[in-house]
């Protein structure tokens, strides 16, 4: 079975793609992750602000991980 040129671009693209949601993902959530652990630190966070800034930045892991998880794989394979 041959392969033409479109399939073979069409398989780096989807590589490189899904690695770019990978890194930016994980990447991201790290920094999530730093951001919730200083605003417990923090005593000027507890306020509603923020609280507001943290319940974000815990939903942000949260989506950052159905990226990781789920959508890179997806796209990579």
């Amino acid at each position: 079975m041959d392969c033409n040129s479109t399939t073979i671009d069409k398989d780096f693209t989807n590589f490189y793609v899904g690695l770019a949601i990978f890194v930016t993902g994980v990447i991201g959530g790290a920094l999530n992750i730093h951001n919730v652990i200083a605003m417990c630190y923090i005593k000027d966070f507890c306020t509603s602000y923020g609280y507001l800034c943290r319940a974000r930045a815990i939903f942000n892991i949260v989506n950052l991980s159905v990226f990781v998880l789920y959508t890179a794989p997806d796209t990579i394979l």
